[in-house]
C-alpha cells in the first residue's frame, strides 16, 4: 500500500495505466503549444519584419502594437479551447466558481496565459498538467514580443 501511495497510484492502480492517463494531456499540451509558437512566430515576422521594419511612423507603430496585442488574444482563445474541448472529453472540470461554460474556460485561459492566476477558477485532476504548460507558453510568448519590440526600438533610436 505505502508503495502506491509514494508513487501517486491508488490502491490496485497500475503504472501502466497512469501513463496512459499522463499521455492525453501531455499530447493536447504539446499539440497547443506548437499551434502557439508557431503562430506566434509567423505573426511577429509579419509584424516586425514586414510590416514596421520598413517604416517606424506612429500610426505603423499603433497598428503592429495592435495587431500583437490580438495575436496574443488569438493564442489565448486557442488554449481555452483545447482545455475546454479536453475537459468535455475527458468529463474532467475546472474547480472552483466555474459553471462549465465556455467563457468560464477562455476567462481562466486569460488568467492563467498571462500569469494572473486569480484562483477564482482552478484546475483540477490531469487539467492541470496541460494549465502548467499554458504559464509557461504564455510566459514565452509575452517574453518573445517584448524582446522583439526593445529591439526594435534600441535600433530605431540608437542608429
Amino acid at each position: 500500500m505505502a508503495g502506491y501511495i509514494e508513487a501517486g497510484l491508488g490502491e490496485g492502480e497500475h503504472w501502466i495505466s497512469t501513463a496512459k492517463g499522463l499521455l492525453a494531456p501531455w499530447l493536447t499540451a504539446a499539440v497547443l503549444s506548437a499551434a502557439i509558437v508557431t503562430m506566434h512566430a509567423y505573426s511577429c515576422h509579419a509584424v516586425f519584419i514586414e510590416y514596421l521594419d520598413c517604416d517606424l511612423s506612429n500610426k505603423r507603430l499603433v497598428v503592429g502594437m495592435l495587431a500583437l496585442l490580438l495575436v496574443h488574444a488569438a493564442e489565448i482563445q486557442i488554449f481555452g479551447l483545447g482545455i475546454y474541448s479536453y475537459a468535455m472529453l475527458t468529463g474532467e472540470q475546472l474547480g472552483g466558481q466555474s459553471q462549465e461554460r465556455l467563457i468560464d474556460y477562455l476567462y481562466f485561459s486569460y488568467a492563467t496565459y498571462t500569469s494572473l492566476g486569480l484562483g477564482d477558477i482552478y484546475p483540477e485532476e490531469s487539467i492541470r498538467l496541460i494549465v502548467g504548460i499554458e504559464a509557461l507558453t504564455g510566459l514565452l510568448m509575452i517574453g518573445w514580443s517584448a524582446s522583439m519590440t526593445v529591439v526594435l526600438f534600441r535600433r530605431e533610436w540608437f542608429s
